[in-house]
């Protein structure tokens, strides 16, 4: 970490943290840098050296980012002057071989315009990284991807069918002629399945036989390439070694064998930091400082997307324990109301019960009553005893007898 300090008054830090270009000195009142506000993420530029800078009230630290034998295969400016070199298509002849893995040799490059029109007003347009065809009439889609994007098989569709497009032609057309494209994404990410690090995919059936190969998708993931020098025999193997590993290395003492070779020299000079001129050093270094910001943006989006992912799973699980907690609550209620159910049930059968012996028990008082009757009307019959002689013999109340000679 370094402190700058700002020449002269502090407007000159405002400016900066406003949008504004700027000129800072050292400590030392000697060392002077440019400063450079891109997409509100500042980067000082001093000699030989790139900082990454954070600003705290009037001072400034500063985290230097160091300019490496070689730059990175994978940046933008990497990509565009090693693949889209125009002026030696060594490098692009022999990589594009390897990437397709074909037997016949690609001898010639011609590089096509990178842009696509919509086709209607509405019709959606494009810009490509690399657009070129061969001396065999194939055409080259080459996209390289290091930022996550899921529906990346998607662009390449669009693009490879947006070229056959452009090849169908009015009236008598056969069809036979139209030329073989080939889509190439070089992905700094996992995308597909599997550990396989190239993916090759064309027209098949449900019996994996091969229908079409007027277009062949080819998708390598760098992610997926763990190959150590001594295992890298093929071309492909050399060339995703090479994009992955060469801004790592410090010295050409530790470049393996294999990147001396013709190809792989071409375009490791188009990366070598200590060949560029001072124009082109300062040029290189906006573009490293513009590719900085925009990563530090997208790392910033992809936190964000994770806490948000994060956050949902988190508010998933607290509604599903909530929904437990309810579905759990709903089942206590169910087995109390059923056994309130039961228990009314119970009562219910208690009461018929009840009811049943009380008919028992009125039946039983009626059949008795009708056998004291029967008896007092025969006592009454076969005697000529008083009421109260009848009463007093069968031990019933004088009103039941009065009541039965009374009806007689």
């Amino acid at each position: 970490m370094k402190t700058l300090g700002v020449t002269g008054n502090n407007k000159a830090m405002r400016s900066i943290k406003k949008g504004m270009d700027g000129r800072i000195l050292g400590l030392n009142g000697v060392c002077e840098y440019d400063i450079k506000n891109i997409k509100n993420n500042l980067f000082c530029f001093g000699k030989n050296k790139l900082y990454v800078c954070v600003c705290k009230k009037d001072i400034m630290e500063t985290t230097p980012y160091p300019l490496r034998i070689y730059i990175p295969f994978t940046s933008d400016y990497g990509f565009k002057v090693t693949f889209g070199n125009a002026h030696n298509l060594d490098f692009l002849k022999r990589a594009l071989q390897a990437l397709i893995q074909s037997e016949v040799p690609i001898r010639q490059i011609w590089f096509d315009k990178i842009s696509i029109e919509g086709q209607t007003n509405e019709s959606r347009g494009g810009l490509l990284d690399i657009y070129c065809r061969d001396d065999n009439g194939n055409y080259f889609i080459v996209e390289m991807q290091l930022g996550y994007f899921k529906h990346m098989i998607q662009r390449l569709k669009f693009y490879g069918y947006h070229k056959m497009d452009t090849e169908v032609r009015k009236g008598d057309f056969k069809f036979d002629k139209l030329p073989k494209i080939y889509c190439v994404g070089i992905l700094g990410y996992n995308l597909l399945d599997g550990e396989r690090y190239r993916t090759v995919v064309c027209l098949k059936d449900e019996d994996n036989r091969i229908i079409d190969e007027q277009m062949v998708f080819v998708i390598v993931e760098l992610e997926k390439f763990d190959k150590i020098p001594e295992n890298c025999t093929t071309d492909l193997d050399k060339l995703i070694y090479t994009m992955k590993e060469a801004h790592k290395i410090a010295s050409s003492l530790e470049q393996p064998a294999f990147m001396q070779e013709d190809w792989i020299v071409a375009a490791l000079h188009e990366l070598d930091t200590r060949a560029l001129s001072p124009e082109r050093r300062a040029s290189l270094s906006i573009f490293l400082a513009k590719e900085l910001s925009e990563r530090h943006q997208q790392a910033e989006l992809a936190a964000e997307l994770e806490f948000g992912k994060l956050a949902l799973v988190e508010m998933k699980e607290a509604l599903q324990a909530r929904k437990q907690e309810i579905e759990a609550r709903d089942q206590e209620i169910e087995a109390r109301k059923q056994e309130i159910e039961a228990r009314k049930q119970e009562i219910e059968a208690r009461d018929q019960e009840i009811e049943a012996r009380k008919r028992e028990l009125e039946l039983e008082k009626t059949k008795d009553l009708n056998f004291k009757r029967i008896t007092i009307r025969t006592m009454m019959t076969v005697t000529d005893w008083t009421d109260e002689q009848i009463a007093l013999e069968l031990n019933l109340p004088l009103d039941l007898v009065q009541q039965v000679r009374a009806e007689k």
